[in-house]
Protein backbone atom coordinates (compact mmCIF):
# COMPACT_ATOMS: atom_id res chain seq x y z
CA UNK A 1 0.00 0.00 0.00
CA UNK A 2 1.34 3.40 -0.96
CA UNK A 3 2.54 5.46 1.98
CA UNK A 4 1.58 9.07 2.60
CA UNK A 5 3.97 11.68 1.20
CA UNK A 6 4.89 14.51 3.52
CA UNK A 7 6.14 18.00 2.89
CA UNK A 8 9.57 19.20 3.93
CA UNK A 9 12.31 21.50 2.76
CA UNK A 10 11.33 25.10 3.39
CA UNK A 11 7.89 24.30 4.79
CA UNK A 12 6.80 26.42 7.81
CA UNK A 13 7.55 25.03 11.25
CA UNK A 14 3.83 24.52 11.94
CA UNK A 15 3.48 22.40 8.79
CA UNK A 16 6.56 20.34 9.67
CA UNK A 17 5.21 19.75 13.18
CA UNK A 18 1.84 18.72 11.78
CA UNK A 19 3.48 16.33 9.33
CA UNK A 20 5.62 14.85 12.09
CA UNK A 21 2.47 14.07 14.05
CA UNK A 22 0.95 12.48 10.99
CA UNK A 23 4.06 10.36 10.35
CA UNK A 24 4.09 9.13 13.92
CA UNK A 25 0.36 8.40 13.77
CA UNK A 26 0.91 6.42 10.58
CA UNK A 27 3.69 4.39 12.24
CA UNK A 28 1.58 3.64 15.31
CA UNK A 29 -1.54 2.67 13.38
CA UNK A 30 0.46 0.50 10.99
CA UNK A 31 2.00 -1.42 13.89
CA UNK A 32 -1.39 -1.86 15.53
CA UNK A 33 -2.99 -3.03 12.29
CA UNK A 34 -0.36 -5.77 12.10
CA UNK A 35 -0.87 -6.80 15.71
CA UNK A 36 -4.68 -6.74 16.07
CA UNK A 37 -6.16 -10.19 16.01
CA UNK A 38 -2.70 -11.71 16.30
CA UNK A 39 -0.90 -10.37 19.35
CA UNK A 40 -3.51 -8.14 20.99
CA UNK A 41 -6.45 -9.79 22.74
CA UNK A 42 -9.90 -8.54 21.74
CA UNK A 43 -12.43 -7.47 24.34
CA UNK A 44 -16.06 -6.86 23.42
CA UNK A 45 -17.01 -4.33 26.07
CA UNK A 46 -20.63 -4.41 27.19
CA UNK A 47 -19.92 -1.42 29.43
CA UNK A 48 -18.62 0.72 26.54
CA UNK A 49 -15.37 1.33 28.38
CA UNK A 50 -11.77 0.13 28.28
CA UNK A 51 -8.98 -0.62 30.72
CA UNK A 52 -5.20 -0.44 31.08
CA UNK A 53 -4.56 -4.03 29.97
CA UNK A 54 -3.23 -4.29 26.39
CA UNK A 55 -5.88 -5.25 23.88
CA UNK A 56 -8.50 -4.06 21.43
CA UNK A 57 -11.65 -2.94 23.23
CA UNK A 58 -14.67 -2.92 20.91
CA UNK A 59 -17.06 -0.23 22.19
CA UNK A 60 -19.64 -0.09 19.40
CA UNK A 61 -22.81 -1.64 20.89
CA UNK A 62 -24.10 -2.94 17.54
CA UNK A 63 -20.88 -4.83 16.89
CA UNK A 64 -20.62 -6.08 20.47
CA UNK A 65 -24.23 -7.33 20.35
CA UNK A 66 -23.34 -9.79 17.57
CA UNK A 67 -21.56 -12.04 20.03
CA UNK A 68 -18.02 -12.88 21.14
CA UNK A 69 -15.20 -11.45 19.01
CA UNK A 70 -12.19 -13.54 18.11
CA UNK A 71 -10.16 -11.10 16.01
CA UNK A 72 -9.99 -7.62 14.54
CA UNK A 73 -8.06 -6.12 11.66
CA UNK A 74 -7.48 -2.53 10.64
CA UNK A 75 -6.53 -1.38 7.13
CA UNK A 76 -5.75 2.30 6.64
CA UNK A 77 -6.57 3.95 3.32
CA UNK A 78 -4.90 7.23 2.44
CA UNK A 79 -7.51 8.03 -0.22
CA UNK A 80 -10.06 8.47 2.59
CA UNK A 81 -8.07 11.30 4.16
CA UNK A 82 -9.55 14.73 3.55
CA UNK A 83 -6.36 16.76 4.04
CA UNK A 84 -5.22 19.31 6.58
CA UNK A 85 -7.90 18.52 9.15
CA UNK A 86 -6.76 14.92 9.37
CA UNK A 87 -3.12 15.91 9.69
CA UNK A 88 -3.89 18.56 12.30
CA UNK A 89 -5.59 15.93 14.46
CA UNK A 90 -3.11 13.14 13.63
CA UNK A 91 -5.95 11.03 12.22
CA UNK A 92 -5.61 8.04 9.91
CA UNK A 93 -8.69 6.74 8.09
CA UNK A 94 -9.50 3.19 7.09
CA UNK A 95 -11.67 0.18 7.86
CA UNK A 96 -12.00 -1.95 10.96
CA UNK A 97 -12.99 -5.57 10.37
CA UNK A 98 -14.26 -7.68 13.27
CA UNK A 99 -14.63 -11.47 13.14
CA UNK A 100 -17.14 -12.98 15.56
CA UNK A 101 -17.04 -16.48 17.03
CA UNK A 102 -20.17 -17.26 15.03
CA UNK A 103 -18.23 -16.64 11.83
CA UNK A 104 -20.11 -13.39 11.21
CA UNK A 105 -18.00 -10.42 10.16
CA UNK A 106 -18.59 -6.77 11.06
CA UNK A 107 -16.96 -3.89 9.22
CA UNK A 108 -16.89 -0.17 9.88
CA UNK A 109 -15.26 2.80 8.22
CA UNK A 110 -13.29 4.44 10.97
CA UNK A 111 -10.83 7.19 11.78
CA UNK A 112 -7.93 6.30 14.07
CA UNK A 113 -6.69 8.97 16.46
CA UNK A 114 -3.37 8.38 18.22
CA UNK A 115 -2.65 9.82 21.65
CA UNK A 116 1.06 10.53 21.30
CA UNK A 117 1.92 13.24 23.79
CA UNK A 118 2.60 12.95 27.52
CA UNK A 119 3.08 9.76 29.50
CA UNK A 120 1.14 6.53 29.18
CA UNK A 121 -1.25 7.18 32.08
CA UNK A 122 -2.16 10.58 30.67
CA UNK A 123 -2.80 9.05 27.24
CA UNK A 124 -5.20 6.57 28.81
CA UNK A 125 -6.91 9.34 30.76
CA UNK A 126 -7.33 11.53 27.70
CA UNK A 127 -8.72 8.69 25.60
CA UNK A 128 -11.12 7.74 28.38
CA UNK A 129 -12.26 11.33 28.75
CA UNK A 130 -12.85 11.64 25.03
CA UNK A 131 -14.85 8.41 24.84
CA UNK A 132 -17.00 9.49 27.78
CA UNK A 133 -17.83 12.91 26.31
CA UNK A 134 -18.44 11.46 22.82
CA UNK A 135 -20.92 8.97 24.22
CA UNK A 136 -22.66 11.70 26.19
CA UNK A 137 -22.91 13.91 23.10
CA UNK A 138 -24.42 11.00 21.15
CA UNK A 139 -27.01 10.44 23.88
CA UNK A 140 -27.93 14.12 23.75
CA UNK A 141 -28.35 14.05 19.98
CA UNK A 142 -25.41 16.36 19.34
CA UNK A 143 -23.42 16.15 16.15
CA UNK A 144 -20.22 14.26 16.87
CA UNK A 145 -18.08 11.22 16.36
CA UNK A 146 -19.05 7.82 17.75
CA UNK A 147 -16.37 5.66 19.39
CA UNK A 148 -16.00 2.22 17.80
CA UNK A 149 -12.98 0.73 19.57
CA UNK A 150 -9.84 1.55 21.54
CA UNK A 151 -6.49 -0.20 21.08
CA UNK A 152 -4.12 -0.26 24.05
CA UNK A 153 -0.70 -1.65 23.17
CA UNK A 154 1.95 -3.23 25.43
CA UNK A 155 5.33 -1.71 26.32
CA UNK A 156 7.22 -3.21 23.39
CA UNK A 157 4.85 -1.39 21.02
CA UNK A 158 5.39 1.94 22.75
CA UNK A 159 2.42 1.78 25.12
CA UNK A 160 0.27 3.52 22.55
CA UNK A 161 -3.41 4.35 22.86
CA UNK A 162 -5.50 4.67 19.70
CA UNK A 163 -9.17 5.61 19.52
CA UNK A 164 -11.17 4.34 16.53
CA UNK A 165 -14.25 6.47 15.78
CA UNK A 166 -16.92 6.13 13.13
CA UNK A 167 -15.62 7.76 9.97
CA UNK A 168 -17.96 10.34 8.48
CA UNK A 169 -17.12 11.32 4.92
CA UNK A 170 -19.36 14.37 5.17
CA UNK A 171 -17.73 15.78 8.30
CA UNK A 172 -16.15 19.16 7.63
CA UNK A 173 -14.12 21.13 10.16
CA UNK A 174 -14.85 24.85 10.13
CA UNK A 175 -11.12 25.46 10.19
CA UNK A 176 -11.36 25.06 6.41
CA UNK A 177 -13.71 28.04 5.98
CA UNK A 178 -12.35 31.07 4.07
CA UNK A 179 -11.99 33.15 7.23
CA UNK A 180 -9.33 35.31 5.58
CA UNK A 181 -12.05 37.02 3.55
CA UNK A 182 -13.14 38.79 6.71
CA UNK A 183 -16.62 39.25 8.21
CA UNK A 184 -18.64 38.28 5.16
CA UNK A 185 -22.23 37.20 5.75
CA UNK A 186 -21.29 33.56 5.24
CA UNK A 187 -18.31 33.72 7.59
CA UNK A 188 -20.26 35.48 10.33
CA UNK A 189 -23.08 32.93 10.07
CA UNK A 190 -20.57 30.08 10.40
CA UNK A 191 -18.89 31.80 13.36
CA UNK A 192 -22.25 32.21 15.10
CA UNK A 193 -22.95 28.49 14.66
CA UNK A 194 -19.50 27.68 16.03
CA UNK A 195 -20.10 29.88 19.08
CA UNK A 196 -23.47 28.20 19.64
CA UNK A 197 -21.76 24.80 19.58
CA UNK A 198 -19.20 25.95 22.15
CA UNK A 199 -21.95 27.45 24.30
CA UNK A 200 -24.05 24.27 24.19
CA UNK A 201 -21.09 22.19 25.27
CA UNK A 202 -20.45 24.51 28.22
CA UNK A 203 -24.14 24.62 29.17
CA UNK A 204 -24.24 20.80 29.07
CA UNK A 205 -21.53 20.69 31.71
CA UNK A 206 -18.17 20.57 29.93
CA UNK A 207 -15.27 22.97 29.45
CA UNK A 208 -13.51 22.00 26.22
CA UNK A 209 -10.16 23.74 26.92
CA UNK A 210 -9.21 23.61 23.22
CA UNK A 211 -12.30 25.19 21.70
CA UNK A 212 -10.55 26.52 18.62
CA UNK A 213 -12.33 26.62 15.29
CA UNK A 214 -10.39 23.54 14.13
CA UNK A 215 -12.38 21.58 16.74
CA UNK A 216 -15.78 22.71 15.45
CA UNK A 217 -17.25 20.53 12.71
CA UNK A 218 -20.33 20.48 10.52
CA UNK A 219 -22.24 17.93 8.49
CA UNK A 220 -24.68 19.13 5.86
CA UNK A 221 -28.22 18.74 7.14
CA UNK A 222 -27.10 17.73 10.63
CA UNK A 223 -25.77 20.95 12.08
CA UNK A 224 -22.57 22.03 13.81
CA UNK A 225 -20.90 20.50 16.85
CA UNK A 226 -17.66 20.12 18.77
CA UNK A 227 -15.01 17.42 18.30
CA UNK A 228 -11.72 16.45 19.96
CA UNK A 229 -12.64 16.18 23.63
CA UNK A 230 -9.37 14.84 25.07
CA UNK A 231 -8.77 18.02 27.10
CA UNK A 232 -12.39 18.47 28.21
CA UNK A 233 -13.28 18.71 31.89
CA UNK A 234 -16.70 18.37 33.50
CA UNK A 235 -18.11 21.48 35.15
CA UNK A 236 -21.28 22.30 37.06
CA UNK A 237 -23.17 24.56 34.62
CA UNK A 238 -25.47 25.64 37.46
CA UNK A 239 -22.56 27.13 39.39
CA UNK A 240 -22.06 30.77 38.30
CA UNK A 241 -18.31 30.69 38.91
CA UNK A 242 -17.71 27.47 36.96
CA UNK A 243 -20.03 28.53 34.15
CA UNK A 244 -18.28 31.90 33.90
CA UNK A 245 -14.84 30.29 33.81
CA UNK A 246 -15.93 27.91 31.04
CA UNK A 247 -17.41 30.80 29.08
CA UNK A 248 -14.27 32.89 29.33
CA UNK A 249 -11.88 30.01 28.59
CA UNK A 250 -13.64 28.43 25.63
CA UNK A 251 -15.10 31.52 23.97
CA UNK A 252 -11.73 33.28 24.18
CA UNK A 253 -10.09 30.31 22.45
CA UNK A 254 -12.70 30.29 19.70
CA UNK A 255 -12.51 34.03 19.08
CA UNK A 256 -8.73 34.00 19.18
CA UNK A 257 -8.56 31.23 16.58
CA UNK A 258 -11.00 33.10 14.33
CA UNK A 259 -8.85 36.19 14.69
CA UNK A 260 -5.71 34.24 13.84
CA UNK A 261 -7.37 33.10 10.61
CA UNK A 262 -8.25 36.64 9.57
CA UNK A 263 -11.93 37.05 10.42
CA UNK A 264 -11.32 40.25 12.40
CA UNK A 265 -8.45 41.69 10.34
CA UNK A 266 -8.89 45.39 9.50
CA UNK A 267 -8.95 46.08 5.75
CA UNK A 268 -9.37 49.29 3.78
CA UNK A 269 -11.20 49.75 0.50
CA UNK A 270 -10.28 51.98 -2.44
CA UNK A 271 -11.73 54.99 -0.61
CA UNK A 272 -9.55 54.30 2.45
CA UNK A 273 -12.58 53.28 4.50
CA UNK A 274 -11.86 50.36 6.79
CA UNK A 275 -14.18 47.55 7.84
CA UNK A 276 -14.10 48.29 11.58
CA UNK A 277 -17.91 48.66 11.77
CA UNK A 278 -18.37 45.22 10.20
CA UNK A 279 -15.88 43.72 12.66
CA UNK A 280 -17.69 45.27 15.63
CA UNK A 281 -21.03 43.97 14.39
CA UNK A 282 -19.55 40.51 13.78
CA UNK A 283 -18.10 40.31 17.31
CA UNK A 284 -21.45 41.35 18.79
CA UNK A 285 -23.41 38.84 16.73
CA UNK A 286 -21.05 35.96 17.48
CA UNK A 287 -21.26 36.65 21.20
CA UNK A 288 -24.97 37.48 21.42
CA UNK A 289 -26.68 35.34 18.79
CA UNK A 290 -24.00 32.68 19.08
CA UNK A 291 -22.51 31.99 22.47
CA UNK A 292 -24.98 33.65 24.87
CA UNK A 293 -28.01 32.08 23.20
CA UNK A 294 -26.93 28.67 24.48
CA UNK A 295 -27.47 29.84 28.07
CA UNK A 296 -31.07 31.06 27.67
CA UNK A 297 -32.38 28.38 30.02
CA UNK A 298 -29.86 29.03 32.81
CA UNK A 299 -30.59 30.78 36.09
CA UNK A 300 -30.29 34.56 36.37
CA UNK A 301 -27.10 34.22 38.41
CA UNK A 302 -25.46 31.93 35.84
CA UNK A 303 -26.55 34.12 32.94
CA UNK A 304 -25.10 37.18 34.68
CA UNK A 305 -21.74 35.46 35.21
CA UNK A 306 -21.62 34.15 31.65
CA UNK A 307 -22.60 37.55 30.26
CA UNK A 308 -19.82 39.26 32.21
CA UNK A 309 -17.18 36.84 30.90
CA UNK A 310 -18.54 37.04 27.36
CA UNK A 311 -18.29 40.82 27.52
CA UNK A 312 -14.65 40.55 28.60
CA UNK A 313 -13.87 38.30 25.64
CA UNK A 314 -15.67 40.61 23.20
CA UNK A 315 -13.83 43.66 24.54
CA UNK A 316 -10.46 41.92 24.37
CA UNK A 317 -10.82 40.65 20.80
CA UNK A 318 -12.08 44.01 19.55
CA UNK A 319 -9.28 45.84 21.35
CA UNK A 320 -6.71 43.61 19.72
CA UNK A 321 -8.33 43.83 16.28
CA UNK A 322 -9.46 47.44 15.92
CA UNK A 323 -8.11 49.18 19.00
CA UNK A 324 -11.45 49.80 20.69
CA UNK A 325 -13.80 47.81 22.93
CA UNK A 326 -17.34 46.81 21.97
CA UNK A 327 -20.53 46.37 23.95
CA UNK A 328 -22.39 43.07 23.99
Amino acid sequence: MKRQEFSGGNAPASVLERDARQREALRVVTSISRATGKELPVVSSETNSFGEAPGVYVLNPEIAARGPIISTEFDFEEKMLSGAADSAHAVIAGRLSVVHASGQKSTAEIAAKCYQKRDYEERLARAGREVEVMQDMTRRGELGLEPVAVAVTPDYMGSSVVLFTQFNRDLYTLDNNPWGRGPTESNVTSAILAAQAVGRLNAMGYMHRDAKVKNVASVAGQGVGMIDFETADPINPNDPQQAGLAAYTDLDLLMGSLSDRGLFTVRRDQYFQDNSPQIIEAVQQICQDGYLSAWDGASAEVQSSVYEMTTHVAHDIAERSIGQPVSV
